[in-house]
């Protein structure tokens, strides 16, 4: 989980997304990244205090990376993503705080985390990620 702007975290090099899966939630990841990762995705949607527009979609697109994550192939989706699951995953946003807090925190729980679980586990490695209220709701509730 990280950040395209973020002063914060640690530095990512393009080595590091060689065969990784990437989630860039706001559109802005350097296009040189993209070139070496297994597979891209955009799913831009903006911070802000509401449900995002593209909320089915990114609730879609956690249960599948789980389910590939947990070894279980793709699920039916409209962003097809390899069945075999990558070497790394990141999820990225502009500042790496509420977007992909969110996106990160919806996998955790597709994955089986409690809500409360999945939001102390991204706060516990990424301080003051998912301050944006509405997202950390999303992340809690079933």
């Amino acid at each position: 989980m990280g950040g395209a702007q973020s002063t914060t975290g640690e530095p990512l090099s393009v080595d590091d997304l060689v065969g990784a899966w990437v989630i860039d939630c706001a559109g802005d990841m350097p296009e040189h990244y993209r070139a070496v990762s297994a597979w891209w995705l955009t799913a831009a949607f903006q911070d802000c205090e509401e449900l995002p527009a593209c909320w089915q979609r990114l609730e879609r697109l956690a249960h599948s990376v789980s389910r590939c994550l947990m070894g279980a192939g793709a699920s039916d989706m409209v962003d097809q993503h390899p069945a075999e699951p990558p070497l790394r995953l990141y999820v990225f946003c502009n500042q790496g705080m509420n977007r992909s807090g969110l996106m990160v925190g919806r996998i955790l729980r597709a994955l089986g985390l409690a809500g409360e679980e999945a939001v102390s586990c991204i706060t516990m490695h990424r301080p003051g990620a998912l301050a944006n209220g509405t997202f950390a709701r999303l992340v809690r509730e079933d």
